[in-house]
């Protein structure tokens, strides 16, 4: 799970980390450090629905660690995660990366970090 913050003003997302998704229980262990450590009382979670604006399985987990970071006192805001990662994806077309760069940028975490980072935009721009 990709992970990003803003600058102090909120205008600007940047990629942080990528989480490995053990379940919402220690994933909000893992994003309430982060928020300690970076000085953030509020959290954008993105809410991966259907192209019929239905939820998944993944939407489920969405909103339970939504839950998991409010009982740790983290205030949650939702972003609809709509094709976040299909931009990601075409940020690095834009600047030219390669199929088998693109396959190491899944791999190892890039596209997850540059999609949490288009969500946390969204949500300073709204």
């Amino acid at each position: 799970m990709g992970v990003a913050v803003s600058d102090p003003t909120r205008t600007i997302a940047s990629p942080l980390t990528t989480l490995r998704n053990d379940g919402a229980a220690s994933l909000a262990v893992a994003i309430a450090s982060l928020c300690h450590q970076h000085g953030a009382e509020a959290v954008v979670v993105g809410l991966p629905r259907t192209a019929a604006r239905g939820d998944t399985n993944v939407t489920r987990s969405a909103r339970a660690l939504g839950t998991h970071l409010e009982r740790r006192g983290l205030t949650v805001y939702w972003v609809d995660e709509e094709l976040t990662s299909v931009e990601a994806e075409e940020v690095l077309d834009s600047h030219g990366v390669t199929a088998a760069g693109k396959r190491r940028a899944r791999q190892s975490g890039d596209v997850d970090r540059m999609a949490a980072a288009l969500i946390l935009q969204r949500y300073l721009e709204s």
